[in-house]
């Protein structure tokens, strides 16, 4: 399940996708949960790192005293990639 086919089940959905829409742009697709890495190595690329909505929380906003600066959308998250066969630059 995606936030475009029922974006009421996700912290903020219903409003990205008001958003969107309203100043022009047409979401088409997401990358199910789940399924980045059958994604990525679809285009020659493994896998580094996942991080979903609380583990972007918890990695970019917070603040020195450990407080939350706001609550990241319910579906978003980043994927940290490298091409296949290749090391990621810290390993």
């Amino acid at each position: 399940m995606d936030v475009l086919a029922s974006p009421e089940r996700y912290y903020g959905g219903c409003e990205w996708v008001r958003f969107a829409t309203g100043v022009g742009d047409q979401p088409r697709c997401g990358i199910p949960v789940g399924d980045i890495e059958a994604v990525l190595a679809a285009h020659g690329l493994r896998l580094d790192s996942h991080l979903g909505p609380d583990d972007l929380a918890a990695r970019y906003l917070r603040r020195e005293d450990g407080t939350l600066v706001a609550r990241p959308y319910g579906f978003g998250a980043i994927a940290h990639a490298f091409i296949a066969g290749n090391q990621p630059l810290g390993g």
